[in-house]
């Protein structure tokens, strides 16, 4: 139990689809959540331990959230389809920055606040896409969106003096892309993609590009090479910007460069292996700065690695799957750092499943994490580091089937032997979790 780690969620979901003729598909998605949740501050808060943050007690007192989206896919000729879909999403929440661990004030320290927060999501995107059968496919995607932030409340600036706060912000990303895919021969396939992103908002206008190129061979009936290049952007969001507890309205755009290549072979037992080397740099990444609380971006980060993955089915309705995944970062944006914090360098998961023919299936999970690292704050030189414990977690679920599968009940736990460990230092994680239920389909 931790002072402000309560979170309490009610939610409404609903998903409705028409299809007046073979050629014409539609969808109704809508939601509706309400609810409340603390933000739990980090359990270290010694004011000289070199690597703790500052404790903040924050709390989201009443959020609301409503969503809907219809969309829809039109079959116009053997080889020609287009689909499309359109979207509202808006939330309200009342956020307050206590400034103690009693949640009873805040107008005694400055950067305390209570504010109310709304934001609101909106845009459309279409996709046309022409089949040229054995001269390839080629898919467009063209889409715009608009998010809007409104901010009012009272902001502490010392002690029983306040600032009015009404801010109002919004920004738009519009895009447009093409990728083609085309299998020149019987046992090899191609894949080129570009696109165009521009966002625009109060205080800059970004433009960026994504690119994607790959190619497979099947050098065996049974055995696939590959190899990629991906160019990916990612715009700073709403909360990247504008957060009250951790906003950054200058952030820039992330871009990463990926360099991909692997081998997949096919096995006994339908079995599956395989062996994926990747190699990433990526510049301008948004990450929370410990010290300051504030969003900021790393000027440069590397990540290198490889991930095995195999699996099989050794008896019938009995599926196994494991993998290992290594990841080697190197901070180059600060003198004095090696990993990226909180990034572990060896992440091994085993999962296994039996379906019985009476309707049961047990699932568990194994996942073993290790070779995390973490720094002293920023402001503290020389730097130092410090290792995360590694740990181990083991899940489990049990479900039931009935009428044919149309209704099922389930039961199962995260974290059975209540693991204590860490993702950040000083925030311990949820320890056991059970949870159970009942789904019916009709």
């Amino acid at each position: 139990m931790r002072d402000n780690s309560d979170r309490q969620r009610n939610n409404l979901f609903g998903n409705v689809g028409y299809s007046p003729d073979t050629d014409v598909s539609l969808g109704l998605t809508f939601s509706l959540a309400k609810g409340e949740y603390g933000k739990p501050s980090g359990t270290l808060n010694e004011p000289f331990d070199p690597f703790a943050s500052p404790p903040k007690y924050e709390r989201i007192d009443d959020f609301n959230n409503r969503s809907i989206q219809l969309a829809g896919d039109y079959q116009a000729s053997k080889n020609f389809s287009v689909r499309g879909w359109v979207f509202l999403n808006q939330t309200n929440q009342e956020d307050t920055m206590y400034d103690n661990k009693n949640f009873d004030s805040f107008n005694l320290i400055a950067g305390s606040f209570q504010e109310k927060i709304r934001t609101r999501v909106s845009g459309a995107t279409l996709q046309p896409k022409y089949d040229m059968e054995d001269f390839g496919v080629i898919t467009c995607s063209f889409s715009a969106e608009r998010d809007k932030w409104e901010n009012t409340g009272e902001l502490t600036m010392a002690a029983d003096t306040y600032s009015e706060v009404d801010e109002s912000k919004a920004l738009r990303i519009c895009s447009g892309s093409m990728e083609y895919e085309v299998s020149p021969m019987k046992n090899l396939g191609v894949v080129a993609g570009y696109g165009r992103f521009r966002q625009t908002r109060e205080s800059r206008n970004e433009h960026a590009f994504n690119a994607l190129y790959g190619v497979f061979y099947d050098i065996l009936v049974d055995t696939r090479l590959k190899a990629s290049f991906k160019k990916n952007v990612r715009f700073p969001t709403l909360s990247d910007l504008y957060d009250p507890s951790k906003g950054n309205p200058d952030l820039e755009t992330e871009r990463a460069y990926t360099y991909e290549a692997g081998i997949e072979q096919k096995l006994p037992l339908k079995g599956m292996l395989s062996l994926n080397g990747f190699f990433t740099r990526a510049r301008n990444l948004i990450q929370n700065d410990q010290a300051s609380g504030q969003n900021m971006n790393l000027a440069e980060m590397n990540f290198a690695g490889f991930e095995v993955t195999a699996a099989a089915v050794p008896v019938d309705k009995l599926q196994i799957q494991a993998s290992y995944t290594f990841l080697h970062s190197h901070d180059k944006s600060r003198e004095g750092r090696e990993q990226q914090q909180y990034t572990p360098r060896d992440k091994v998961v085993m999962e296994a499943k039996y379906d019985f023919d009476f309707g049961l299936t047990p699932f568990v999970s194994v996942q073993y994490v290790g070779n995390q690292y973490f720094y002293t704050k920023n402001s503290i030189t020389p730097v130092q580091r410090m290792k995360l414990n590694d740990y181990t977690l083991v899940s489990m679920k049990l479900s039931q089937r009935f009428l044919s599968g149309r209704a099922s009940i389930y039961a199962g736990a995260k974290n059975i032997f209540d693991e204590n460990y860490e993702t950040s230092y000083g925030f311990p994680q949820a320890g056991r979790f059970c949870y159970g239920g009942a789904e019916w389909s009709f």
